[in-house]
């Protein structure tokens, strides 16, 4: 039986980005600038599917064996991106590979280079975010802002990774100017990055967005606002 939320999907990427374009709007910038990333980890491939009819151009999955066989239920229209936004072993590297099209929650070195040999063994290159952690949460993952010129140093010499940016969260709190502050740090080292590596700032999922896109974000990764919360 279809989920209850198909009919409203359409109508709630709609409304997503219409508070993006606000939002850009309030800070000077372009709607064009920021990309919107529908997340359907734990949907239906229906409900998948329907965000695809509606208009979705970039999906995000956080585990592998769930994106491979939902994807394969799933008419893709031509030019969507698949992300893994999720912690990603190292040992699924190759799979994800044959999944994704965009790997953003590189956060060791040791993923890092199972991509890049990987990659070397399908002779192609992997598009790929560091995932930054800004936060104490134990839960999170990602490489710590002291590791960041390290985790570059290896990306450069790997020669099949191509760093687009970084990715990060902020902390799971109701004060939205800690959540601010977690964005505008990662803004900062964002803009460390050489200008050939700076082409995606993933940050803000439903409950910050605005307040990301505010703070620089140029993708946003939304799940609830247009699914629904999960049951």
């Amino acid at each position: 039986m279809p989920p209850d939320n198909l009919p409203l999907i359409a109508d709630n990427l709609s409304r997503i980005r219409e508070r993006i374009a606000q939002a850009a709007e309030r800070c000077g910038r372009s709607s064009d600038e920021i990309t919107l990333v529908a997340v359907t980890k734990t949907q239906t491939a229906e409900s998948l599917q329907a965000v695809l009819d509606a208009g979705a151009t970039d999906i995000g999955e956080n585990y592998v064996a769930e994106a491979e066989a939902k994807f394969r239920e799933v008419d893709f229209p031509e030019g969507v991106t698949r992300h893994c936004i999720g912690h990603l072993q190292s040992n699924k590297a190759r799979r994800a590979l044959d999944t994704f099209d965009v790997i953003q929650s590189v956060d060791s070195i040791k993923l890092l280079t199972r991509l890049d040999t990987a990659a070397a063994e399908r002779a192609t290159m992997v598009s790929v975010l560091l995932e930054v952690r800004l936060t104490d949460e134990p839960e999170k993952t990602g490489f710590l802002p002291d590791e960041l010129p390290t985790a570059l140093e290896t990306a450069a010499r790997a020669p099949h990774i191509r760093v687009l940016g970084l990715m990060g969260m902020a902390p799971f709190t109701p004060d939205m100017e800690r959540r601010r502050a977690t964005f505008r740090e990662l803004y900062c080292h964002y803009l460390t990055l050489e200008p050939s590596q700076r082409h995606i700032l993933s940050m803000g999922m439903t409950d910050d967005f605005e307040i990301a896109i505010e703070e620089g974000s140029t993708m946003v990764r939304i799940g609830t606002a247009l699914f629904g919360p999960r049951t």
